[in-house]
């Protein structure tokens, strides 16, 4: 499998996120890396689903699933604005 344009973005993402995570744990602010892990974890579920099914899109040509990437990422955009930007 070949890498995608955004391996460095979601490298780096995850980099931080665990950084993160482990700097909370490591100096005792526990609620601070399970709010971390509260909030940010719920739009990460759609967006992939919605990677997975562009993927599947592009590589088998049917459309039911580029329109199934359509739903996901909509909804992706609606918990991301919930839970990260409201």
């Amino acid at each position: 499998e070949h890498k995608r344009k955004d391996f460095n973005e979601m490298l780096l993402h995850h980099f931080v996120t665990t950084a993160v995570i482990s700097l909370s744990y490591a100096y005792g602010y526990h609620r601070v890396g399970a709010i971390c892990m509260l909030i940010l974890d719920p739009a990460d579920v759609p967006l992939h689903l919605a990677k997975v099914c562009k993927y599947i899109a592009e590589s088998t040509g049917k459309r039911c699933w580029e329109t199934l990437a359509k739903r996901f990422f909509e909804a992706f955009a609606a918990v991301f604005f919930v839970t990260r930007l409201l």
